[in-house]
Protein backbone atom coordinates (compact mmCIF):
# COMPACT_ATOMS: atom_id res chain seq x y z
CA UNK A 1 0.00 0.00 0.00
CA UNK A 2 1.60 3.54 -1.49
CA UNK A 3 0.27 5.21 1.74
CA UNK A 4 2.02 2.74 4.33
CA UNK A 5 5.14 3.24 2.57
CA UNK A 6 5.23 6.91 2.19
CA UNK A 7 4.10 6.65 6.37
CA UNK A 8 7.28 4.50 6.27
CA UNK A 9 9.65 6.23 5.05
CA UNK A 10 8.29 9.89 6.68
CA UNK A 11 9.65 7.35 9.83
CA UNK A 12 12.59 6.56 8.73
CA UNK A 13 13.17 9.97 8.31
CA UNK A 14 12.47 11.04 11.39
CA UNK A 15 14.99 8.82 12.69
CA UNK A 16 17.29 10.01 11.23
CA UNK A 17 16.80 13.45 12.10
CA UNK A 18 17.34 12.55 15.54
CA UNK A 19 20.75 12.64 15.48
CA UNK A 20 20.72 16.43 15.38
CA UNK A 21 19.73 16.57 19.11
CA UNK A 22 23.79 15.27 19.62
CA UNK A 23 24.54 17.43 16.58
CA UNK A 24 23.56 20.98 18.28
CA UNK A 25 25.75 19.94 21.46
CA UNK A 26 29.25 20.09 19.43
CA UNK A 27 28.07 23.89 18.67
CA UNK A 28 29.22 26.81 20.97
CA UNK A 29 27.85 27.63 24.02
CA UNK A 30 24.40 29.32 24.08
CA UNK A 31 24.08 28.46 20.35
CA UNK A 32 24.17 24.77 21.14
CA UNK A 33 20.83 25.23 23.66
CA UNK A 34 19.39 27.64 20.78
CA UNK A 35 19.81 24.79 18.11
CA UNK A 36 18.74 21.96 19.83
CA UNK A 37 15.39 23.62 21.15
CA UNK A 38 14.90 24.29 17.22
CA UNK A 39 15.41 20.89 16.39
CA UNK A 40 13.20 19.60 19.27
CA UNK A 41 10.31 21.71 17.92
CA UNK A 42 10.80 20.23 14.20
CA UNK A 43 10.83 16.97 15.46
CA UNK A 44 8.04 17.55 17.25
CA UNK A 45 5.97 18.58 14.55
CA UNK A 46 7.21 16.13 12.23
CA UNK A 47 6.10 13.62 14.96
CA UNK A 48 2.61 14.66 15.19
CA UNK A 49 2.26 14.95 11.44
CA UNK A 50 3.25 11.49 11.08
CA UNK A 51 1.02 10.58 13.98
CA UNK A 52 -1.64 11.94 12.42
CA UNK A 53 -1.34 10.29 8.99
CA UNK A 54 -1.12 7.04 11.09
CA UNK A 55 -4.36 7.75 12.72
CA UNK A 56 -5.90 8.08 9.31
CA UNK A 57 -4.59 5.24 7.89
CA UNK A 58 -5.84 2.95 10.87
CA UNK A 59 -9.67 4.54 9.88
CA UNK A 60 -8.91 2.66 6.73
CA UNK A 61 -10.63 -0.95 5.85
CA UNK A 62 -7.17 -2.42 5.22
CA UNK A 63 -6.29 -6.47 4.63
CA UNK A 64 -4.90 -8.29 7.13
CA UNK A 65 -0.89 -7.91 6.17
CA UNK A 66 -1.43 -4.27 5.80
CA UNK A 67 -3.32 -4.00 8.92
CA UNK A 68 -0.16 -6.15 10.41
CA UNK A 69 2.35 -3.74 8.94
CA UNK A 70 0.09 -0.34 10.42
CA UNK A 71 0.54 -2.49 13.42
CA UNK A 72 4.27 -2.57 13.40
CA UNK A 73 4.97 1.47 11.96
CA UNK A 74 2.41 2.39 15.35
CA UNK A 75 4.41 0.79 17.54
CA UNK A 76 8.00 1.74 16.48
CA UNK A 77 6.09 5.61 16.09
CA UNK A 78 5.04 5.14 20.14
CA UNK A 79 9.21 4.27 20.54
CA UNK A 80 10.37 6.97 18.21
CA UNK A 81 8.46 9.81 20.48
CA UNK A 82 9.92 7.96 23.52
CA UNK A 83 13.06 8.28 21.68
CA UNK A 84 13.05 11.75 20.78
CA UNK A 85 11.57 12.71 24.64
CA UNK A 86 14.57 10.82 25.82
CA UNK A 87 17.53 12.71 23.68
CA UNK A 88 15.85 15.83 24.57
CA UNK A 89 16.40 15.23 28.35
CA UNK A 90 19.93 13.67 27.76
CA UNK A 91 21.30 16.78 26.12
CA UNK A 92 19.61 19.03 28.54
CA UNK A 93 22.18 16.76 31.40
CA UNK A 94 24.94 16.72 28.77
CA UNK A 95 24.76 20.90 29.42
CA UNK A 96 24.30 20.53 32.55
CA UNK A 97 27.45 18.41 33.96
CA UNK A 98 29.09 20.14 31.12
CA UNK A 99 28.86 23.65 33.37
CA UNK A 100 30.97 21.15 36.16
CA UNK A 101 34.79 20.98 36.35
CA UNK A 102 34.55 17.92 37.80
CA UNK A 103 31.77 15.73 34.88
CA UNK A 104 33.15 17.61 32.21
CA UNK A 105 34.99 14.93 31.18
CA UNK A 106 32.55 12.11 31.77
CA UNK A 107 30.03 14.56 30.07
CA UNK A 108 31.92 14.12 27.01
CA UNK A 109 32.12 10.69 27.30
CA UNK A 110 28.57 9.75 27.59
CA UNK A 111 27.69 12.21 24.74
CA UNK A 112 30.42 10.71 22.14
CA UNK A 113 28.86 7.22 23.63
CA UNK A 114 25.31 8.28 22.60
CA UNK A 115 26.72 9.56 19.41
CA UNK A 116 28.22 6.40 17.88
CA UNK A 117 25.77 4.13 19.22
CA UNK A 118 23.16 6.74 17.37
CA UNK A 119 25.17 7.43 14.05
CA UNK A 120 25.68 3.76 14.06
CA UNK A 121 21.48 3.01 14.21
CA UNK A 122 20.48 5.51 12.03
CA UNK A 123 23.30 4.63 8.64
CA UNK A 124 22.58 1.01 9.94
CA UNK A 125 18.32 1.82 9.56
CA UNK A 126 18.72 3.71 5.88
CA UNK A 127 20.36 1.17 4.83
CA UNK A 128 18.17 -1.50 6.02
CA UNK A 129 21.26 -3.61 7.42
CA UNK A 130 19.88 -6.32 9.16
CA UNK A 131 23.43 -7.40 10.33
CA UNK A 132 24.50 -3.88 12.11
CA UNK A 133 20.65 -3.73 13.50
CA UNK A 134 21.46 -7.43 15.12
CA UNK A 135 25.27 -6.03 16.61
CA UNK A 136 23.07 -3.04 17.86
CA UNK A 137 20.91 -4.83 19.54
CA UNK A 138 23.65 -6.60 21.11
CA UNK A 139 25.47 -3.21 22.00
CA UNK A 140 22.49 -1.44 23.51
CA UNK A 141 21.31 -4.64 26.11
CA UNK A 142 21.44 -4.49 29.91
CA UNK A 143 23.56 -0.99 30.40
CA UNK A 144 22.12 -0.26 33.43
CA UNK A 145 25.01 -1.44 35.81
CA UNK A 146 27.55 0.15 33.92
CA UNK A 147 25.91 3.46 34.77
CA UNK A 148 25.83 2.41 38.36
CA UNK A 149 29.57 1.60 38.52
CA UNK A 150 29.86 4.83 37.13
CA UNK A 151 27.83 6.73 39.33
CA UNK A 152 29.22 5.05 42.39
CA UNK A 153 32.72 5.53 41.51
CA UNK A 154 31.98 9.43 41.01
CA UNK A 155 30.31 9.35 44.40
CA UNK A 156 32.55 7.55 45.86
CA UNK A 157 35.82 9.44 44.38
CA UNK A 158 38.62 11.73 45.55
CA UNK A 159 36.84 15.08 44.37
CA UNK A 160 34.52 16.29 46.67
CA UNK A 161 31.24 16.49 44.42
CA UNK A 162 28.40 19.07 45.66
CA UNK A 163 25.00 18.78 45.67
CA UNK A 164 24.25 19.87 42.57
CA UNK A 165 26.75 17.97 40.90
CA UNK A 166 25.04 15.41 42.32
CA UNK A 167 22.12 15.49 40.98
CA UNK A 168 23.66 16.61 37.58
CA UNK A 169 25.63 12.66 37.65
CA UNK A 170 22.24 10.80 38.02
CA UNK A 171 20.88 12.79 35.19
CA UNK A 172 23.49 12.47 32.99
CA UNK A 173 24.05 8.83 33.72
CA UNK A 174 20.14 7.69 33.98
CA UNK A 175 19.68 9.58 30.82
CA UNK A 176 22.51 8.03 29.33
CA UNK A 177 20.98 4.75 30.36
CA UNK A 178 17.53 5.57 29.75
CA UNK A 179 18.15 6.66 26.02
CA UNK A 180 20.00 4.05 25.00
CA UNK A 181 17.54 0.85 26.60
CA UNK A 182 14.69 3.14 24.50
CA UNK A 183 17.00 2.97 21.44
CA UNK A 184 17.26 -0.75 21.97
CA UNK A 185 13.69 -0.98 22.70
CA UNK A 186 12.95 0.75 19.08
CA UNK A 187 15.66 -1.52 17.40
CA UNK A 188 13.40 -4.29 18.30
CA UNK A 189 10.52 -3.10 17.45
CA UNK A 190 11.86 -2.49 13.71
CA UNK A 191 13.06 -5.74 13.70
CA UNK A 192 10.07 -7.21 14.51
CA UNK A 193 8.08 -5.20 11.96
CA UNK A 194 10.92 -6.13 9.35
CA UNK A 195 10.00 -9.61 9.36
CA UNK A 196 6.07 -8.23 8.52
CA UNK A 197 4.83 -9.19 5.28
CA UNK A 198 5.19 -6.48 2.91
Amino acid sequence: DLALELAEKEQRRFFTLLGGHLEALRLPEGEDREQGETTARTLERLHGAIEEALAELGNKRLDVESSERLIALVNQHRLLGTLHSSLTDFCASVRAARASAHLKGLAGRALEAMDALLLVAIEGFKRDDQEDMALLLKATEGRGEKMRSIRRRFMQGEEELTDDERVDLVGLTSGLERTVWVLHEFLAEAARGHDQPG
